[in-house]
């Protein structure tokens, strides 16, 4: 399976899944720099499997203008030398692409939703009109508790046995 892009641009995947129909595999990707620019690329396999296509370029800048305290500074532990040093993070993950209608963006009508998790929020992101809005939302973390909890979020998909 090709790369997206080249291996010297420090590609990072992000999400990796497949269409709701189960013919495309599909990829939200990105590097460092477009991580902390609240930018990605939504790609999908092309039907022949020899390339990826970019269906969206995701820009979530207004989310960090919403929310600030995403952006956050980290510790990254260095192997050599045995030290630590801050850099900057977005708070900000990938949950799940959905998309109704088409199978792919030259088919009309179809719409696609991004689901993505910041600290103590799911929200979604309409990939045609832009619109922002909280699908849910936790309660605050108790006093001196380190970390909002992780989401497992898995999405349903139709399995060889009845349950």
């Amino acid at each position: 399976m090709p790369l997206p892009r080249e291996p010297e641009k420090r590609w990072i995947c992000g999400y990796l899944g497949v269409s709701d129909s189960g013919h495309h595999l599909r990829m939200i990707g990105h590097t460092e720099e477009e991580k902390l620019a609240a930018c990605f690329d939504v790609l999908q396999m092309a039907g022949d499997c020899r390339e990826w296509r970019v269906l969206y370029r995701v820009d979530l800048k207004r989310v960090k203008e919403l929310y600030p305290g995403i952006q956050q500074k980290t510790r990254r532990h260095l192997i050599w030398p045995r030290r630590a040093r801050l850099v900057d993070w977005l708070a900000l993950w990938p949950l799940h692409l959905h998309f109704t209608g088409g199978t792919t963006t030259s088919e009309s009508g179809q719409r696609g939703l991004l689901l993505f998790g910041i600290p103590g929020k799911i929200l979604s992101y309409g990939l045609e009109d832009q619109e922002i809005s909280v699908v849910w939302e936790a309660p605050p973390p108790p006093p001196r508790f380190f970390h909002y909890a992780w989401f497992n979020f898995y999405p349903y998909s139709a399995g060889l046995f009845d349950v």
